[in-house]
């Protein structure tokens, strides 16, 4: 009796096997006699195409070639729309959508594998409450604000994978004021699952800033607004210093000369920077503070910053190298804080030490911008030389 089973059963599964091959092969047939002439269904497949991005589409051309099994659509010279139709969000040169070929058997219906954008320019702006803000930049009524649809970056944030290749995307910090840093070459894989963003990549910097940027982004919550929190992952090669947030340096220190290569790793809570470390190495390089000028030869350190409370930060430096016309130091460890003052509202600064080197150090402690006029004065008078092990030092305003 087992026997007999046994034997239908087998028979039965061939049969199905069998029967599975065939229909899967006449619908490989099928398609590939339509892929042809495919780019006469375009409308259809803008359709199509508009459905599965939840956003209408218009494309110059279609055509369809095939990958082993998987079949490929390629559209060309691609205008994605807003939700009405009216007008174009942005621009892509072309677009790749691999097709899922056993989903598409199993469901009757053409399932999308994976979508790869090619020729993409867009801008990204961070606001000043920490939101995120993207547009197009070869589009019309370009305008970067704090209102207004963002249909761009919900149409982005809500694709389930895309690939993005040879783009070209502008970043504007708004919330600092920065001029805009134009990334070419930008490739990126975007993954979204509604809730979490996850984002990695690379970039050509303008040749100012340096050579090429390296990132991963993963975040929750809506990027559309302050309330997202999340990891961001930078590392740059060849960088240059001078350029980046010059602002923010005090008026008389420049920096110039050399390049450094940078590795950090920051936390987001609420759109604000909550913690960051990572590694910085810069060789060959000027300091300077007022008259008075500093040769770097190699400085590499490790660093950790922590924001403290809403608007205080605590850093620690671990200076593995730092080599000046000086002379060498050794491995030395810096603990740097700043609090603002619930008085005066003016920020208060520490300092605790396990080395310092006067030489390097002493031309730019008298040219502190923060310090009263008549303490510079007497600070130029004094030659400071020397060595301290251990220290502390501590700028009240009060």
């Amino acid at each position: 009796m087992l026997p007999r089973i046994f034997k239908g059963i087998y028979h039965f599964t061939v049969y199905a096997i069998g029967i599975l091959v065939m229909t899967a092969a006449v619908v490989v047939t099928l398609i590939r006699l339509f892929l042809p002439d495919i780019g006469s269904y375009r409308g259809e497949v803008e359709a199509w195409v508009g459905n599965y991005m939840e956003y209408p589409v218009v494309m110059h051309s279609l055509d369809a070639t095939w990958e082993g099994w998987v079949p490929l659509l390629h559209l060309k010279d691609i205008q994605l729309l807003n939700k009405a139709g009216t007008q174009a969000i942005t621009h892509f040169d072309s677009a790749q959508i691999k097709i899922a070929p056993l989903a598409t058997l199993l469901k009757r219906r053409i399932v999308p594998k994976q979508l790869t954008i090619n020729g993409f320019e867009l801008a990204i702006a961070r606001l000043s409450n920490g939101a995120i803000f993207i547009e197009g930049i070869n589009v019309s009524d370009r305008q970067v604000n704090q209102s207004g649809n963002n249909e761009l970056a919900e149409w982005l944030f809500k694709q389930d994978q895309i690939k993005i290749k040879n783009a070209r995307v502008e970043w504007i910090d708004i919330k600092h004021q920065q001029k805009p840093i134009q990334l070419d070459d930008v490739s990126l894989i975007l993954r979204s699952d509604g809730e979490r963003l996850q984002a990695e990549g690379s970039a050509t910097l303008p040749e100012l800033y340096g050579e090429n940027l390296d990132f991963s982004f993963d975040a929750t919550g809506d990027l559309l607004s302050s309330e997202w929190s999340g990891e961001l992952y930078l590392a740059g090669r060849d960088i240059n210093p001078e350029q980046w947030y010059k602002e923010y340096r005090p008026l008389n220190f420049i920096v110039s000369g050399g390049n450094a290569n940078i590795e950090v790793w920051s936390s987001w809570q609420k759109a604000k920077l909550a913690k960051l470390e990572g590694e910085f190495h810069y060789n060959d390089f000027n300091t300077t503070a007022g008259d008075s000028e500093l040769h770097v030869q190699e400085m590499a350190y490790r660093f950790l910053g922590e924001r403290v409370g809403s608007d205080g930060w605590e850093f620690h430096l671990n200076l593995n190298q730092f080599l000046t016309d000086n002379g060498s130091w050794p491995e030395t460890s810096i603990m740097l804080s700043a609090s603002r003052s619930d008085k005066s509202n003016e920020y208060k600064y520490s300092a605790n030490f396990n080395f310092l080197k006067l030489d390097d150090l002493s031309p730019f402690i008298r040219n502190m911008t923060f310090l009263p006029e008549e303490v510079k004065d007497k600070l130029a008078d004094l030659s400071i030389m020397g060595e301290i092990g251990q220290g502390k030092l501590i700028y009240d305003p009060e």
